[in-house]
């Protein structure tokens, strides 16, 4: 399988259906578009965007909190199983590694590290995808966020990226127009 112009789609476990259909409908529009998605194979936003990647018919990227040969969480164990056949399930730690929260920040950091970009799109204020932003900023790659209701709590860590520099994106179109420069150089530094 061939990268090329990956984005990495970030947010809450305990998504919103507003924010599970807007993380479908971007990994599904992204995927269609030619882009690898990758997000982690968690509940929430990351099964929803994969979920949206495989709809499209388009290999997708999971990246585990713990060995790749352990299906976790045990309820995804088929949907991890159709993200192997046709894309990759990647993980930072050796087969046999149990998953655990002490992971979680390696597991962040290759998230953010995979993608040329990474979308945020629900975080609350204490969120995990917020460590993946951070990273994704932390290496010199773009961040954006999807802005929510006003008034969900799932709304505060979108609403803090984009107050503090990342771009306001609701369509995949403006995911692609915001990186269509990034994803250019990325491919002209890479020939």
């Amino acid at each position: 399988m061939q990268l090329s112009g990956e984005i990495t789609l970030a947010g809450s476990r305990a998504a919103s259906s507003y924010g599970a259909q807007v993380a479908a409908d971007l990994a599904g529009e992204l995927a269609a578009a030619g882009r690898t998605v990758i997000a982690g194979g968690g509940f929430g936003i990351e099964a929803a965007a994969v979920r949206g990647a495989l709809a499209a018919h388009t290999p997708t990227v999971a990246v585990l909190g713990c060995g790749i040969d352990r299906a976790y969480p045990a309820a995804h164990e088929n949907l991890l199983a159709r993200i192997a056949e046709t894309g990759l399930l990647v993980s930072a730690v050796a087969p046999g590694t149990t998953p655990g929260r002490h992971r979680a920040l390696a597991r962040h950091r290759l998230l953010a590290a995979l993608g040329d970009a990474t979308v945020v799109v629900e975080a609350a204020a204490r969120s995990g995808a917020l460590h993946v932003a951070a990273a994704a900023d932390g290496l010199g790659l773009p961040v954006l966020a999807v802005p929510g209701p006003t008034s969900s709590v799932l709304s505060v860590g979108p609403h803090r990226l984009i107050r503090h520099g990342a771009t306001l994106v609701t369509s995949a179109a403006d995911v692609l127009e915001a990186l269509a420069p990034a994803v250019e150089t990325t491919a002209i530094a890479g020939a």
